[in-house]
């Protein structure tokens, strides 16, 4: 597991258009010490965007989250007061769940393999052909639960289930 802290970023747009971040490359002595670092995707939330007024988040600006080491975090906070805020395990939850990953779907759906199974069946059927195993095949790749391919559970539409699959645990300062 890898240990993180989850950072609220404020994003605004400039007078140009353009969104304006915080510097963190250029400013942090964390990217000196580790040139190769990438690190976490930027979550962004995606019920209130630039276009969209709420209580926190005025038209023109927005709110993100990233995952980054304890290091970083602190760096960027001192570096980035009015920008850069650490958020709790609730508090990051609340924004995944709630406004990062709400547009994602509760499953995934592998097409290749359910157009290929409904092919085959189409095909066994107008063959005259036995399709007894093919449809118990189906009815396993359908089901979200079974580990079948085809339907499955997307695991990034929860916090949960997006640090278990990235191998992430939350910490705090």
């Amino acid at each position: 597991m890898i240990d993180m802290i989850p950072i609220k970023i404020k994003v605004t747009k400039g007078a140009d258009g353009r969104f304006v971040y915080p510097k963190f490359k250029q400013t942090l002595k964390y990217f000196k010490d580790n040139p190769d670092y990438k690190g976490e995707s930027l979550y962004y939330d995606k019920v209130y965007d630039c276009k969209v007024e709420s209580l926190d988040s005025p038209i023109g600006m927005r709110w993100c989250m990233k995952l980054v080491p304890v290091e970083f975090a602190q760096q960027a906070v001192a570096a980035f007061p009015d920008t850069v805020s650490i958020m709790t395990d609730v508090e990051a939850e609340d924004f995944y769940n709630n406004r990062a990953a709400k547009h994602l779907s509760d499953k995934n759906y592998n097409l290749v393999i359910l157009d290929g199974l409904q092919k085959e069946l189409e095909l066994k059927t107008a063959l005259n052909q036995d399709t007894t195993d093919l449809e118990v095949e189906i009815a396993k790749a359908i089901d979200p639960e079974d580990e079948t391919p085809g339907v499955t559970i997307n695991k990034e539409k929860t916090w949960t289930g997006m640090k278990t699959l990235r191998g992430i645990n939350i910490v705090s300062l």
